[in-house]
């Protein structure tokens, strides 16, 4: 049998000490009430955002901007936060239920992404360079040629490059 982590086992014993406290203070039953309560909005939002997955999931599968799905991501991270007994739990997903608290997180998990390559297809590919002779096909070397008004390399037409010969100029 796997250990637990050693900062689980502190989340779990700082969560039963704050329960206690709240205990002593309001009472076994407020304190079991004000656990039961984000239980319970945490699984309306959960379930609302599982609804929203499944009323169209191609959509949900094909959304292409990463602060979207951090959004998304971000919103189920609460919801299970909220789910999860305690009062410490509750008050950091209330935190993070703010969208610009949302937003700042996502941005600086987006940031770290595609700084160390795991940019979940966002980050930029890293250029290589080509020794064939061909052009290539990347989508990089497209803006190049369409940019050009040079009229001495040719006329693109849908991608295809006319070259002009000597003898029409």
């Amino acid at each position: 049998m796997k250990k637990l982590p050693l900062w689980i086992l502190l989340w779990l014993a700082l969560e039963c000490s704050v329960f206690y406290m709240v205990a002593q203070i309001l009472g076994f039953g407020m304190a079991l009430l004000f656990l039961l309560i984000p239980m319970a909005i945490g699984i309306l939002l959960l379930s609302r955002q599982n609804l929203m997955a499944f009323k169209n999931p191609t959509a949900m599968m094909m959304q292409t901007d990463p602060r979207k799905i951090f959004s998304m991501i971000g919103n189920t991270l609460v919801a299970i936060l909220f789910i999860f007994p305690g009062f410490i739990s509750s008050v950091l997903a209330l935190v993070m239920w703010i969208p610009k608290v949302q937003k700042w997180c996502a941005n600086r998990l987006l940031a770290k992404a595609m700084q160390s390559g795991m940019g979940m297809g966002f980050a930029k590919p890293k250029k290589k360079k080509s020794t064939s002779t061909k052009a290539p096909l990347d989508s990089e070397a497209a803006p190049e040629a369409t940019a050009s008004n040079d009229d001495s390399t040719g006329t693109i037409i849908e991608g295809e490059v006319i070259e002009k010969n000597k003898s029409d100029t």
